[in-house]
């Protein structure tokens, strides 16, 4: 797999660096970087004199012209990343390390993997997150989410689409908020870790394998502890079907 590095001169960067340049799998093709562009990758890290990757050269970041990578490891400061990131070519998967990563777009499918806090907002397009660390928002019009393996809070408002969310596990008590006008959602949540689910449609149906979240004679209504939580509190709002899941491979 081809991959590129922007910010390669932080911190951040050059520990993504030294990882990647001994994994296997991975063939470093491009490295990022505003201070030390125009220097040779052996110049800035002369451990790297006999690899392969010494020899390229840092290029300034410039977000449309990213090509020839598979995947992109992004190290900016906080709130540095929403602009340029939305610029990248939809087909290159994004990684971002940093610290609050932004992403606004049209017509366009989004693929983040492993960030931190995520403040999304996408108008007609597709939109997976997965292994987000710490609070998600995501605004989407016109297209499918799956916000999966989380561990923060989730602020999800879909619209005229399918949803999917899964937690990995929860951290600290601030509640999520998930709401979906036109479509359906699946709520999937960790085996361990507890949680309140406080869940409604307006014209679908909920179903819950949770025994301890109790559907209301209703259809539409739901709510109980999930592990005996009270902590951070799920709050779900649909128009469309819920459905209500423990963990993958749970009994």
């Amino acid at each position: 797999m081809k991959i590129g590095i922007v910010g390669v001169s932080g911190y951040g960067g050059s520990e993504l660096l030294r990882l990647c340049a001994g994994h296997p799998a991975f063939e470093i093709a491009y490295v990022g970087g505003e201070s030390t562009a125009g220097q040779a990758l052996a110049q800035r890290f002369p451990a790297l004199g006999g690899h392969p990757a010494g020899k390229l050269v840092i290029q300034p970041f410039a977000p449309g012209k990213i090509a020839g990578v598979d995947l992109l490891f992004v190290s900016l400061p906080s709130g540095k990343s929403r602009e340029p990131l939305a610029q990248v070519p939809k087909d290159v998967k994004i990684v971002d390390v940093g610290g609050e990563l932004q992403v606004d777009g049209t017509s366009t499918n989004v693929v983040v993997d492993r960030a931190g806090k995520i403040v999304l907002k996408v108008d007609r397009g597709d939109v997976t997150l997965q292994r987000a660390t710490e609070t998600v928002a995501a605004y989407v019009s016109g297209g499918d989410v799956h916000i999966l393996d989380v561990s923060g809070p989730v602020n999800l408002e879909l619209e005229r689409g399918d949803g999917e969310v899964s937690w990995s596990s929860f951290s600290g008590d601030k509640d999520s908020t998930l709401v979906s006008s036109g479509g359906n959602l699946t709520v999937r949540f960790p085996s361990t870790g507890g949680c309140r689910v406080e869940a409604k449609s307006k014209d679908g149906r909920i179903d819950s394998e949770l025994p301890t979240v109790v559907v209301l004679e209703s259809g539409n209504e739901a709510q109980g502890p999930v592990n005996s939580g009270y902590r951070p509190i799920v709050k779900i709002t649909a128009s469309g079907d819920v459905h209500l899941l423990g963990a993958a491979g749970a009994p």
